[in-house]
Parts: C-alpha cells; sequence; structure tokens
C-alpha cells in the first residue's frame, strides 16, 4: 500500500473527541485565543490555535463583492500513547458560522 490513503488527524480518535476538536476550533476561531481539551476516559488532549488571520474578498455573480475572514488554525491531538498529530486547516466565517 502507498500513501495514497494518507490518514487525517479526525481518523485517529472517536466520535466524543471529534466533537470536543471541533468545539475548541470554533472557540479558538471565536476568540483568536488557543484552545484545548483533555478526555479523561480515552486519554486524547486536543488543542486548537489561531496561527494566521486575513480577509479574503469574495466576489459571487450577482452579488456585491464582500471580505470574508478567513483564519488558519493548527489542530494537534496527543493520543494515550503519547503520538502527536498535528494539522493546520483554514476557516472562513460565513453567515452561518465558520466552515
Amino acid at each position: 500500500a502507498s500513501d495514497v490513503y494518507k490518514r487525517q488527524l479526525i481518523d485517529y480518535i472517536g466520535e466524543q473527541d471529534k466533537k470536543n476538536l471541533v468545539r475548541v476550533i470554533q472557540k479558538a476561531a471565536d476568540t483568536g485565543q488557543p484552545q484545548g481539551f483533555i478526555n479523561q476516559e480515552s486519554g486524547v488532549k486536543g488543542r486548537a490555535e489561531v496561527i494566521q488571520s486575513r480577509a479574503l474578498s469574495t466576489q459571487e455573480a450577482g452579488k456585491k463583492d464582500s471580505v470574508r475572514e478567513c483564519k488558519t488554525i493548527r489542530q494537534s491531538i496527543i493520543l494515550k500513547d503519547k503520538r502527536e498529530i498535528i494539522e493546520s486547516i483554514v476557516l472562513c466565517k460565513g453567515l452561518d458560522g465558520w466552515s
């Protein structure tokens, strides 16, 4: 097998830790402050921090040009066996929040 099927950070954690990670990512995006969680049951620790903020202009057909706030967030988890997995994602703020 090759690295074509590269695993993503969320592939390493269970449903509760995925929910915890989403929560801290959203809070980090909202506040600009690093956020974290520790799940005593699974032994997983997670962290999210904004490493870059920028405004991107959006051009949609038939609509006025606007600017969207986008943030690059570094998310990291430490598994029970002490392995650390780090990924960066970009979220942009829309009418329904960060996505």
